[in-house]
């Protein structure tokens, strides 16, 4: 069994998978491995089915989402870690060795792993942990009050023992929210586990490829946008009914897990979640071409109300507030998200303090 089996999802984006593939297979290292899935029949990734022993290709006959090409990577690895890997980046080939060190003398009950990404175009770190972090293992308190790790899908490993207990097919079924499947996994797994994070440099993070992957896959070569200042990212994903949604899909899933958090972390993570995602939506209009006749405020409303039809936990509280805040004036917005983003920080830090002295504490006994 190898040690590490690093995951690529791609779609449309042949050339960039291959470069991908081609570089990790620079590492001479036999354990670990790479297993890569097109969602959708590629002519030039077929000559990946028998390019080297270490190397699994395979593609769906027909596009069947990102997340179903994700799942279907995670269900079909059979190694003791897998890494996931968008077809954008590539991984720091010196770094895999060990990487895979690190993996070899984790404790047994550590099942999800994050680790550092490098940005190459900006050529400074993406996401690197804080120092705190470096030699505990961090429960699921600590991750759903701070968000320690990104919304970056490249990085993040799981144990594949842990990985195959959970019902992946939940973690794909169709919902609007639906967006961030790799978190909701950490989430789950962390219920019964431990995170850890990689520091070294690893993922190297490319030059963000305008056609294919959630971000693009709504345009085709010949699309081009005729709006100004607008990244032109898919509305499916980025638009602002699309983030409405997602907020009260993961609103959903802290519920879900309730029962496993402390109330104050469980406070921190809806109330965080809350303030990351009004200002995901206020701003979605700057991201993404919406529609001939859609305008902002009304994308809003049909989000919210969908989503107080669909999702169980929209009455609550904090959804109210949330929606009273997506949709309140700038000046109204500016005097209550601001502080209370403001207040959060500080809440987060002073919680920080405490649970990692904890931890440390605990480990020393």
């Amino acid at each position: 069994m190898k040690t590490l089996e690093i995951l690529i999802p791609t779609h449309k984006r042949p050339h960039s998978a291959a470069e991908a593939m081609e570089s990790a297979l620079i590492c001479e290292d036999v354990r670990f491995g790479i297993r890569c899935n097109s969602n959708g029949f590629e002519p030039l990734l077929e000559r990946y089915r028998a390019f080297d022993s270490r190397l699994i290709y395979d593609s769906f006959d027909k596009n069947m989402g990102a997340l179903a090409n994700g799942a279907y990577l995670l269900s079909a690895t059979n190694a003791k870690f897998c890494m996931l890997l968008s077809d954008e980046d590539r991984v720091d080939t010196k770094s895999i060795p060990e990487l895979v060190d690190f993996l070899e003398n984790l404790s047994a009950d550590v099942s999800v792993i994050s680790c550092s990404v490098f940005d190459l175009i900006q050529n400074r770190f993406y996401f690197l942990p804080h120092e705190r972090y470096k030699n505990i293992s961090c429960d699921i308190n600590l991750y759903a009050a701070l968000g320690l790790i990104p919304s970056y899908m490249s990085g993040i490993v799981f144990r594949t023992e842990s990985l195959h207990r959970l019902n992946l097919e939940h973690f794909i079924r169709p919902a609007p929210g639906n967006a961030y499947g790799h978190l909701d996994i950490a989430l789950k797994l962390l219920v019964n586990s431990k995170l850890r994070f990689y520091f070294p440099k690893l993922v190297l993070k490319g030059k963000e490829i305008k056609l294919g992957g959630d971000g693009y896959s709504h345009k085709s070569k010949s699309h081009a946008t005729t709006v100004r200042n607008n990244l032109d990212l898919n509305p499916e994903v980025y638009g602002p009914y699309a983030r409405v949604r997602q907020f009260y899909y993961q609103l959903a899933q802290l519920s879900s897990v309730k029962t496993s958090l402390e109330k104050i972390p469980y406070l921190l993570a809806i109330s965080r979640n809350a303030l990351d995602f009004i200002n995901a939506v206020r701003g979605s209009a700057n991201v993404v071409v919406l529609s001939s006749g859609a305008m902002l405020r009304t994308e809003i409303q049909r989000g919210l109300a969908d989503s107080f039809l669909e999702e169980p936990k929209s009455r609550s509280f904090i959804s109210r507030i949330f929606a009273f805040a997506i949709l309140s004036s700038p000046s109204v917005f500016n005097l209550v998200v601001r502080p209370s983003a403001f207040v959060l920080r500080i809440l987060g830090r002073l919680y920080t303090e405490v649970a990692v002295n904890r931890i440390i504490l605990k480990n020393s006994e």
